[in-house]
């Protein structure tokens, strides 16, 4: 007797190239005695769409592409719409960096996996959202990177401000721009820029964009 899979219904939001498809179809090989229906929205219209439908079980999205594509308003919306239709939410980070990885523990996503992990570290953070569990999953790149450098102090860690600022300066964003769009004053933006960058170890705004690019923040 043939035994039956899990079926789960996975909307992933991400803007995909012509390889769609095919990375589709290999996630669905190889997860297994899992059977992903998956639907791939490119903006959070669709997205909010396929998530009231109530058809959905997880959101998988890479990390920045969520950050760049919706606004924080639209983010905490984002978020009580899962929580309002029980959607399990797995986060992708496309690096290792201890201090963004600490900031995205905070964010108290229900699974993150990493670039540097296997396809059966995915189908591990599938299986844990399967599960119920209310603990979070983090994969084992994820842990290791930040079991590597446990010692980082808190004046190290940069703060949620201090990485959304990071964030829209490699965006392109100026300082007066971010200012008025997060409702700060230039110098309180400006201070949170330097303060962040002597954390990161990066002096001009060239090693700030080498550490975006490398980091996947571009």
């Amino acid at each position: 007797m043939e035994e039956l899979k899990t079926r789960l219904r996975v909307v992933i939001y991400f803007n995909f190239n012509i390889l769609e498809k095919a990375i589709c179809e290999y996630i669905q090989k190889e997860t297994g005695d899992i059977d992903l229906d998956i639907k791939v929205c490119s903006d959070h219209t669709s997205l909010y769409a396929a998530l009231e439908s109530g058809d959905t079980d997880i959101l998988f999205t890479e990390y920045y592409f969520l950050h760049k594509n919706c606004s924080t308003g639209e983010q905490k919306q984002l978020k009580m719409l899962c929580n309002k239709r029980s959607v399990k939410t797995l986060i992708f980070l496309q690096q290792t960096d201890p201090h963004l990885i600490n900031k995205v523990i905070q964010s108290e996503f229900d699974a993150l996996i990493s670039a540097h992990d296997s396809i059966e570290e995915f189908h591990h953070a599938l299986c844990h959202l399967v599960s119920g569990t209310e603990k979070s999953f983090v994969s084992k790149a994820l842990r290791e990177a930040k079991e590597n450098n446990v010692n980082i102090s808190s004046d190290v860690a940069l703060t949620s401000k201090e990485w959304e600022v990071i964030f829209l300066v490699v965006q392109g964003h100026s300082l007066s721009t971010i200012a008025a769009r997060k409702n700060r004053a230039v110098s309180t933006v400006a201070t949170q820029k330097h303060s962040a960058m002597k954390k990161l170890n990066v002096t001009t705004n060239g090693e700030l964009l080498k550490y975006a690019y490398l980091n996947g923040m571009l």
